[in-house]
């Protein structure tokens, strides 16, 4: 299509439809989307590691998504980007609809189709599939174990080297 004189080009898509790259409020790195699906996969992931008293494993969640936050901060550039980017796209209903079978939020998704999900995606034939596995699995167990809480559970006393302060660390 040709363009007229004085003609301004077409604008850009609505931002509806443009995947969020913004972190969520009060976090440096991890997205509102990034959060939702990965508050809903770290309890798949981690099971009984989790505390059973609901406000203890409401705070130890809180805990461990600002750990991620944390850790997503000081990844590279490029690395933060495509973590951002795999987020945003699981966050899209037709890729939730494509691999969990439903247009849901992933809050709203129960626990035994998460599993389900995360397993397909550990077995799958594509490569990719099995990435992004290896991806959530590995955010949501080293959210978890870079908590001084969770080392009690291993028996492990903690580093040997007493780690920095960390602005708004959870511990």
């Amino acid at each position: 299509m040709d363009q007229s004189p004085g003609v301004p080009p077409q604008t850009p898509a609505p931002e509806a439809h443009r995947v969020v790259l913004a972190p969520a409020p009060g976090r440096v790195a991890l997205s509102p989307h990034g959060e939702e699906i990965m508050r809903a996969i770290a309890p798949v992931v981690l099971g009984s590691l989790l505390p059973a008293d609901r406000p203890a494993r409401e705070e130890a969640l809180e805990a461990s998504m600002a750990t991620l936050d944390d850790y997503l901060a000081h990844m590279s550039l490029p690395l933060q980007r495509q973590a951002r980017l795999l987020l945003g796209a699981l966050d899209l209903p037709p890729v939730r609809l494509l691999l969990l079978g439903t247009w849901s939020r992933w809050r709203d998704i129960a626990p035994q189709r998460i599993e389900a999900f995360l397993l397909h995606m550990r077995v799958s034939r594509l490569f990719l599939l099995r990435r992004i596995y290896d991806f959530l699995q590995s955010m949501a167990v080293l959210a978890w174990f870079d908590l001084p809480v969770a080392w009690n559970e291993i028996g492990y006393p903690g580093p040997p080297i007493e780690r920095p302060a960390r602005l708004g660390a959870p511990w």
